[in-house]
């Protein structure tokens, strides 16, 4: 994990929207950087294009299709270097983007798309690049549709945002552990790979979380979990929602980033919060150390 040989390449998904995937992709990146770790980041979601639009970069025109459908193609002649310049820094910081193509706004043909540019189209392009980074973030769309399984195919590991007060956020991350990623690994697994894995879920925007609010959120994760245990590939998720879960210590604490006004405030000023606020950058500091440090 600390000298990886190539980049360890996350996406950062959930089925449903809203839940932070943009904030997670931007504000981990951050944090890496900080720890000097070398950093691209990937914006997969061309109808919403918030990563770039977050660092006020505009989205590219019909280069990143091209990068997809051409083989010869080099995605190195798309990456733009994103830095972070402060009086108080030596040497700004910083990491790479590769931003959103405008050409794939709006309803493409999906039909069209999937003859054009094949499911390993991403995974490809990004391997020309690897060796240059310590870690690849890719913030995938809300949808399980083309881009998205590009995305997940593409990666090596699966980071989940999803939200205390939102159910379907829940069922749509353990969806996505029960259905949607082993489907990515079937077809990975055909290349003899074993695909991409899924993080423990986390919960991502916790704001003055009840009591109350808690019982129900746990008791609609246990109909979760219990209807992944019936389903035809009896898939146990009680280490994904509660990764201190043991038998014998029922441990039910999550993984958890606290809502910040900050990561707002980040927004208007057109960079990370974990650049720029010390309490966000502390809360993503102990996120990275949980999953990738």
């Amino acid at each position: 994990m600390e000298t990886p040989s190539r980049a360890l390449t996350i996406a950062v998904y959930n089925n449903k929207g809203g839940v932070g995937k943009t904030t997670t992709t931007l504000n981990l990146a951050a944090t890496l950087a900080l720890l000097k770790k070398r950093v691209l980041i990937v914006d997969f979601d061309p109808n919403q294009s918030d990563l770039g639009d977050a660092l006020n970069l505009r989205p590219l025109k019909g280069k990143v299709l091209d990068i997809l459908k051409n083989k010869e193609s080099n995605i190195g002649d798309i990456i733009t270097p994103y830095k972070f310049e402060h009086p108080k820094l030596t040497e700004p910081l910083g990491f790479d983007i590769i931003l959103a193509d405008e050409d794939l706004i709006g309803d493409v043909d999906e039909a069209k798309l999937k003859q054009q540019v094949k499911l390993h189209a991403l995974r490809r392009a990004l391997e020309s690049v690897q060796s240059k980074y310590d870690y690849v973030l890719i913030d995938a769309p809300p949808n399980w549709r083309v881009f998205a399984q590009k995305a997940i195919y593409a990666a090596d590991v699966v980071l989940i945002p999803a939200r205390h007060d939102n159910l379907h956020s829940l069922q749509n991350a353990g969806m996505a552990i029960t259905r949607f990623i082993p489907e990515m690994q079937a077809e990975r697994q055909r290349f003899g790979d074993a695909g991409p894995t899924a993080l423990p879920i986390f919960m991502n925007n916790a704001f003055r979380v009840s009591d109350a609010q808690l019982q129900l959120m746990h008791q609609a994760v246990a109909k979760i979990i219990k209807e992944g245990k019936a389903n035809a590939n009896k898939f146990d998720l009680t280490p994904y929602f509660y990764p201190k879960f043991r038998k014998g210590h029922k441990d039910l604490r999550m993984i958890t980033i606290p809502y910040m006004a900050y990561i707002s405030r980040a927004d208007f000023m057109h960079m990370p919060a974990a650049f720029a606020f010390k309490p966000a950058r502390e809360q993503y500091l102990n996120l990275v150390k949980e999953y990738f440090l």
